[in-house]
């Protein structure tokens, strides 16, 4: 069975402006041999095209498989010569170095040579070795010395600790000049950083790892660094180590810090791959130094692959898993290739020959031979493992890969991949109602079909490619949602006073309600001075001109141009907040660096109006000490969007924060910061400190009061057993308030240990949601050339008053209708009477 192209990028995108076209009547290589590679190769990467053999060479002459064993002489030879450098003494033979008995050759010649000589032993060692647990052919006793010698002066004097030859360096040394070719082509699909990747890619979404698996199957990996120990990238095959287990050594380099659990999901997945022949997609990232050509940007997607093989093997004296995969078309030249490499190799077929298999006769599990030097147990549940001449194969001993192991090449004949190695811009069709362009789905990330490069969905109204001079756009069609179609669980809004559906989780918190006009207002005192209001509105004031249900429509028009920001402290480069935010008046900074702030009077007068209404809702907890509101931030939520729990209380702010929600709603939790909380700076109730200052809602205020008197002369590690003795079972810090925003509600947090020793986090409950946030910036804190866009002018003769005339009208209505009632009831009583 032919591999199908259709899923994946078996014709990569062949590099413009190249003076060396490929000729179609090119001879293709070899079936059972790799590609031409470039110069300045590893010893594991061998030239067995024709043309690299001179005229009259055994390797023209005798086919492929000559070829093969003059270069495996070759490699062998050197090995040779670096063993012999090494060691005292006579120097061993090719076939003893080796340590592979003379056989047959006749088994040998038969099916694959014409009868060349020189070359049968080489080509019974490799394809016949001698197995290591003593199944076959006994070895001499000279050979098993000479092995085990050369083992033993490779392994580490155990007693000897290991120091760095040199501290390290504290400049910041110049990045090495990568000499490697061009790429032969270009790739398909690109990304400039993680977060396009992962959200354009739908087989790709590792933030950080490096394998991305869904249920138990491997969907795509990362080749970004060098992939372990005895690690190979080539054309058509890869060679890596699986993730986990990693750490870095004294001088900074990522090595195996400790052995991998072949029973992990992350490594099991791919035996079920081999199992269920399911491809998955490699990525290759701009790190990995292994690609025989330069990698053209940061991500570049490379093609499906399968996987063959999976073994268990030690690196750096840990257990790591490694797996073998080969690309699945093997049709076509892979784009990663060096462009002087030659031509296409055109179709393969698969590989007669094969590596050596084996029986181990502690396991009994028959495996390849993987290494020339010999036939090694890979099973680490053995006592054979790793195990070369009866000694264990120690940390620095080279080993190299058995060409044959290296060439062989299966056709795959399993399961398309189930995911386009190119995802198609996302439609939307007739089935799809008009919340559509606000799901989760149109949230992720999209592949340009211009340039190819992933881009996540950074605007608010459209995909836009990032790439400069790329015009490539893509929206759905859009249209203006109302309130009531994302009223949540709830599905109305209410007519009278509102339902409060707020949670207080801690008795120390005191509540008082009360009444204006049709707003109830709850307020919560969390501690001396700090409160919490919420303003929760009904159908009648967010219906009223300028109310909620006008703001939320004009949100959605795309005039304010919303935007996903980059996060300034992130473990993942470039991440991306998970809603999109814009900026009125005065800059301000939260947990993302904003783009340029627009001022009021260049925005929507229906902004302005928002800070009219939300200075009433703070006055009315602050009184007329609160400080004029001279910036709005506005931010979107499309479905799965949130805000992490953050504060606002940087020192440009002042103490007062009033927020106006709209469309869905939203849960806003609030909780004490865990430092505040506990009174331990580190996780794990490490170093107590007693400049924490003893808050109303933290761990057992008491028992903290008593703690700090009692301390005085104590260690830091007495005061630690002390403070985790008396505050045993504190845990993280719990939520004390869950608050319920619907469409329309106003929330009012003042004080500024509010923002000190409390965080919050909004998690929409619903399909579409936008939020107002109006703050005092201190403009003394703010260039003078910025304070013009915080102006507002309000007018003080037309301030909000709470729509307490649609109360008064309200009333009254009702005054009339049983006033009316009244009457008919009179009427009715009279007429009986007469």
């Amino acid at each position: 069975m032919a591999p199908s192209t259709e899923a994946g990028l078996s014709q990569p995108v062949r590099r413009s402006g190249r003076k060396t076209a490929v000729p179609a009547s090119l001879a293709t290589l070899p079936a059972a041999l790799p590609a031409r590679r470039a110069p300045k190769r590893k010893a594991s990467q061998f030239d067995l095209t024709a043309d690299s053999a001179s005229p009259g060479s055994p390797s023209l002459q005798n086919g492929p498989v000559s070829a093969q064993l003059q270069l495996q002489e070759r490699n062998v030879s050197a090995s040779t010569s670096r063993i012999n450098a090494r060691f005292v003494g006579p120097k061993p033979s090719l076939i003893a170095t080796l340590r592979l008995p003379r056989v047959s050759s006749a088994s040998f010649l038969a099916p694959h040579t014409n009868g060349t000589a020189p070359y049968v032993a080489l080509a019974s060692a490799v394809l016949n070795p001698t197995p290591n647990n003593g199944t076959s052919n006994t070895v001499p006793a000279a050979q098993v010395e000479l092995r085990t010698a050369q083992i033993a002066a490779a392994t580490p004097n155990k007693k000897r600790k290991t120091t760095r030859a040199s501290p390290k360096s504290r400049l910041n040394p110049s990045p090495p000049v990568d000499t490697r070719p061009l790429p032969w082509g270009d790739p398909q699909v690109w990304a400039e950083t993680r977060t396009d990747l992962c959200e354009s890619l739908p087989y790709f979404k590792q933030n950080q790892g490096a394998t991305s698996d869904l249920n138990g199957i491997v969907r795509g990996m990362l080749q970004d660094h060098d992939g372990g120990e005895r690690s190979l990238l080539e054309e058509e095959l890869v060679i890596t180590r699986c993730s986990g287990g990693l750490g870095t050594d004294d001088n900074g380099e990522t090595r195996q810090v400790s052995d991998q659990d072949a029973n992990a999901a992350s490594i099991a997945c791919f035996s079920n791959n081999m199992r269920s022949k399911q491809p998955l997609m490699l990525i290759l990232g701009s790190n990995n130094k292994q690609c025989p050509a330069k990698v053209p940007h940061r991500y570049c997607v490379m093609a499906p692959f399968h996987v063959t093989d999976v073994w268990d093997e030690k690196s750096y004296g840990k257990i790591a898993v490694k797996v073998r995969l080969e690309k699945t078309d093997l049709q076509h030249k892979s784009w990663w290739a060096a462009e002087n490499s030659g031509s296409s190799p055109g179709t393969r077929e698969a590989t007669k020959v094969k590596a050596q298999r084996s029986t181990c006769v502690s396991c009994h599990q028959e495996r390849p031979q993987i290494y020339v030097e010999g036939w090694i147990c890979i099973n680490r549940n053995c006592t054979s493992f790793w195990i070369l001449d009866g000694r264990e194969i120690p940390h620095g001993f080279k080993l190299t890969y058995n060409p044959v192991f290296l060439a062989e090449r299966t056709i795959f004949n399993g399961f398309l991949p189930p995911f386009l190695s190119v995802p198609k811009p996302i439609q939307a069709t007739g089935q799809h109602d008009r919340l559509f362009s606000v799901t989760r789905q149109c949230w992720r990330g999209i592949v340009c079909t211009k340039c190819g490069r992933c881009n996540s969905r950074r605007d608010w109204d459209a995909w836009r490619c990032r790439t400069e001079g790329c015009d490539f756009e893509w929206e759905l069609p859009r249209e203006i949602i109302p309130a009531s179609a994302v009223m949540g669980d709830l599905g109305f809004g209410f007519q009278g006073h509102a339902i409060c559906d707020d949670e207080v989780l801690d008795s120390r918190i005191k509540v008082t309600v009360e009444q204006i006009g049709f707003w109830r207002v709850v307020l919560y005192e969390i501690m001396p001075g700090v409160f919490i209001s919420h303003f929760l509105a009904n159908d009648v004031i967010n219906k009223k001109p300028g109310g909620a249900d006008d703001i939320f429509g004009i949100l959605q028009e795309g005039r304010l141009r919303l935007e996903r920001q980059v996060m300034k402290s992130s473990v993942v480069p470039g991440q991306l907040t998970r809603h999109f935010s814009a900026n009125i008046g005065l800059p301000y900074k939260y947990i993302v660096g904003q783009k340029e702030s627009t001022s009021f009077s260049d925005a929507p007068g229906v902004f302005t109006e928002a800070i009219r209404r939300m200075t009433w809702a703070a006055k009315h907890v602050v009184g007329d000490g609160l400080q004029e509101f001279n910036e709005l931030l506005a931010v979107g939520y499309f479905q799965g969007s949130k805000m992490g729990y953050h504060d606002d209380g940087e020192d440009t702010l002042g103490s007062t924060v009033t927020s106006w929600s709209f469309g869905g709603p939203s849960a806003f939790n609030f909780r004490v910061k865990d430092k505040f909380f506990s009174g331990f700076k580190a996780a794990g109730h490490k170093n107590y400190d007693l400049a924490l200052p003893v808050i109303g809602l933290c761990y057992k205020p008491e028992v903290r009061k008593a703690i700090n008197q009692n301390a005085n002369g104590m260690s830091q590690a007495k005061l630690d057993k002390v403070a985790k003795d008396a505050l045993s079972g504190c845990k993280k810090s719990p939520t004390f308030l869950k608050m319920k925003l619907r469409h329309g509600d106003f929330m009012v947090m003042h004080g500024a240990e509010m923002q000190k020793y409390t965080e919050h986090e909004s998690v929409p409950t619903d399909m579409l949601r936008f939020a107002l946030t109006a703050r005092h910036v201190k403009p003394d804190m703010i260039t003078q050339d910025q304070h013009h866009k915080g102006v507002l002018g309000l007018d003080p003769m037309n301030l909000y008053g709470g729509d307490l005339e649609l109360y008064e009208e309200f009333q009254r209505q009702q005054a009339r209708e049983l006033e009316a009632a009244s009457a008919r009831r009179r009427g009715a009583s009279d007429a009986i009477m007469a």
